[in-house]
């Protein structure tokens, strides 16, 4: 439906990801931030049973002509 109770905190969202992101130690590697933000979603919102991460790295430093490397991984969590 199109009940704002029955989603998400939207700013809320945007804040558990910044932090995941920006707050521990600096990640090398996209994956380990598609799993940090996928984890810290999971443990913020009960209601969320999966969630799908992506990811983008412009410019990454690996050899060739690339405009950027993505990653995208989905979580189901087990809430039984």
């Amino acid at each position: 439906g199109d009940d704002p109770a029955s989603t998400v905190d939207y700013a809320r969202l945007y804040k558990i990801v910044e932090d995941a992101v920006t707050a521990g130690p600096r990640f090398n590697l996209v994956e380990a931030v598609a799993e940090a933000v996928a984890t810290a979603i999971g443990k913020a919102f009960e209601r969320v049973d999966s969630v799908r991460v992506w990811v983008r790295k412009p410019n990454p430093p690996v050899a060739g002509n690339f405009d950027g490397l993505e990653i995208e991984i989905e979580r189901i969590f087990d809430r039984g």
